[in-house]
This record gives structure tokens, C-alpha cells and sequence, in this order.
């Protein structure tokens, strides 16, 4: 499993503690790739739907 974060070590250090504790790969992905990445599928960005 490769766990990939863009914030190491901010809201991103314990996914990324976790991820080095089960011997899982960590990457890092700035987040302005990231932003340039969402860019790409407009309307898909977000990863969870929001009802209501």
C-alpha cells in the first residue's frame, strides 16, 4: 500500500506515522500538484459526498 499525503507534518503526521509503523511506502505530493491534479476532473475533487 503506498500512502500518499500533502501535508507530512501537519494534519498529514499521523497518517503518515501509521502508515511507517505497518511498513506501509509513505509519498509526498505538494499541494500545489495536488491543486493542479483537482484541476484536471472539475466537479470530482472532492473523495466523500455531501448530502443535505
Amino acid at each position: 500500500m503506498l500512502v500518499v499525503v500533502d501535508q507530512p507534518n501537519t494534519i498529514g503526521a499521523l497518517p503518515v506515522t501509521v502508515a511507517r509503523a505497518c511498513s506501509h511506502e509513505v509519498g509526498y505530493l505538494p499541494g500545489l500538484a495536488m491543486r493542479r491534479i483537482a484541476d484536471l476532473y472539475p466537479g470530482q475533487a472532492k473523495t466523500v459526498p455531501i448530502y443535505g
